[in-house]
């Protein structure tokens, strides 16, 4: 599911994001050492779904149900953690439902926005190959 999403991007930027989401960054020049690491496609991947993991882990306390903590998962994993909590602590004040990542995204973003149409595309992939195989 997010490797189909995550091939559109360049191996070097695809471990800057890995760092920033892991939060390694932090080690300031990183180790060539965890660069290489992590452009290993078997360990990118490991890395990325033990992180998605984490977001959906996470989102499971606010969410509805399993399927919208995927999905708040899936906009927390393209545009921030930090943003998502703000966007629903956002819906929150407003008295929307903050539990369903369609009425968050509809309230809190505009019509169009990256993430929206990020966390339908892999969705939209995974359904398409789920009922292929």
């Amino acid at each position: 599911m997010l490797i189909v999403q995550k091939t559109d991007r360049a191996p070097r930027a695809e471990v800057r994001a890995v760092l920033r989401q892991i939060k390694l960054s932090d080690l300031r020049p990183v180790p060539e050492l965890i660069q290489e690491y992590l452009l290993e496609p078997a360990n990118n991947l490991r890395m990325g779904s033990r992180y998605l993991k984490r977001l959906e882990t996470m989102y499971s306390s606010v969410a509805a149900n399993p399927t919208e903590a995927l999905k708040f998962a899936l906009a927390a994993y393209n545009f921030g953690e930090g943003k998502v909590w703000r966007l629903i602590k956002q819906a929150q004040d407003a008295g929307e439902d903050a539990s369903r990542w369609d009425v968050v995204a509809a309230t809190q973003l505009p019509k169009g926005h990256h993430t929206v149409a990020y966390v339908e595309k892999v969705l939209d992939t995974y359904s398409y190959y789920y009922s292929k195989y």
